[in-house]
């Protein structure tokens, strides 16, 4: 995974400049982190793992409210603090002119391993691609694993949606045995961030795939195509 990010006029300034437009997707959310932990072969149950970041997170927001400097460990500082301007040293905080808010400073060992481990990877015009970011197959309630036919599955990522009614537009499923195609027909939910589609049913079992969007950005432009990093494989 990189990160990925494409050049824009910097609307700041008139001196001809760009700046750099981040892709990132979808957030990853407290489902996904549990779902990643579980992947990775924890031995903590997932409903064991799902109450104790819930209560993680109840501590974090109580403590954020009694005026805390929160540390999570390596990294990030939660902070409260006050914005506006005070007309003397009797004036106090009053919610019409004062507001509440919050700072998160990242941690200094975060921000050293992002820039020294991270890959970073500039999309250029008219080589954007579609991000296909992560796969949620409802059968199996697993990610980037498991394609169930005949069931739902989730991809999320970015710059997904596209134009159905080309048949060589679409999702597609690429048997790495044989490298046959299979088009995915029924996409209930076709959205930039997100496709619901049915898993086509006469998969064959026990089978690798490879899972490929292609899609046009201009009714005019060049067909695109990008796969999910993750190999999946039929139930």
């Amino acid at each position: 995974m990189s990160i990925k990010y494409k050049l824009l006029p910097n609307a700041l300034t008139n001196d001809g400049s760009y700046a750099a437009s981040m892709r990132l997707g979808d957030p990853f959310d407290l489902e996904a982190i549990i779902a990643d932990m579980d992947e990775r072969g924890t031995t903590v149950a997932e409903s064991e793992t799902r109450a104790v970041l819930i209560e993680f997170l109840r501590v974090i927001k109580r403590q954020v409210l009694a005026g805390k400097r929160v540390n999570l460990g390596g990294l990030v500082r939660l902070f409260p603090s006050i914005r506006g301007v005070f007309l003397g040293p009797d004036d106090a905080y009053d919610e019409s002119r004062h507001e509440l808010v919050l700072h998160a400073v990242a941690d200094r060992s975060l921000l050293n391993g992002l820039r020294d481990a991270a890959e970073v990877e500039k999309l250029t015009e008219p080589g954007v691609l579609p991000i296909l970011q992560r796969l949620y197959d409802h059968g199996s309630t697993t990610y980037d694993n498991i394609l169930s036919p005949a069931n739902t599955a989730t991809l999320k990522g970015d710059l997904l949606n596209y134009n159905a009614v080309r048949a060589d537009e679409g999702l597609f499923l690429i048997n790495l045995t044989d490298q046959t195609e299979t088009r995915v027909e029924q996409v209930p939910h076709n959205v930039p961030k997100e496709l619901l589609f049915l898993v086509p049913a006469d998969l064959p079992a026990a089978t690798s795939f490879a899972l490929e969007l292609r899609k046009r950005f201009t009714p005019t432009g060049a067909l695109r195509a990008s796969r999910l990093e993750a190999t999946l494989a039929t139930a």
